[in-house]
């Protein structure tokens, strides 16, 4: 059984978070783990834009690729989870990846852990400063 889990801190938060301001600047550094290995570390993922993907993810066709490019950076993909159709698993493939990993993703791990991740982000942000995420 694949386990994983976004660690991540809020480092950058705008004073203005209207509009784009959020999604733009809401920063900090994130480790992707897959089971006991870290697979990706960033050190300046912009966080909310991150979980802005993940939720369009959560809410398409099941069986759908992740693709994570983020509009800081020029190399892509920062994450992609690709899906097996034969397999009916994900791999995970990043141009920033710390360390190679050929296991295979069930898509419930991927949802666990995504929906994790954006609870967490959505506490974290109104702890803060009393910003409650629009998901659209």
């Amino acid at each position: 059984m694949t386990v994983l889990s976004i660690d991540f801190e809020l480092v950058t938060l705008p004073k203005d978070m209207s509009g784009y301001n959020a999604a733009a600047f809401v920063e900090g550094p994130l480790s992707f783990k897959i089971g006991e290995q870290t697979f990706l570390n960033i050190e300046y993922c912009l966080l909310l834009e991150l979980a802005t993907v993940m939720w369009r993810w959560l809410t398409a066709e099941a069986g759908s690729d992740f693709y994570y490019a983020s509009m800081d950076e020029e190399e892509e993909p920062l994450l992609a989870l690709r899906y097996c159709e034969s397999k009916l698993t994900y791999v995970a493939e990043s141009c920033w990846a710390t360390n190679q990993c050929d296991l295979d993703i069930s898509q419930e791990d991927i949802t666990a852990c995504f929906e994790a991740y954006i609870k967490d982000l959505e506490l974290v942000l109104y702890n803060k400063c009393g910003y409650i995420w629009n998901r659209e």
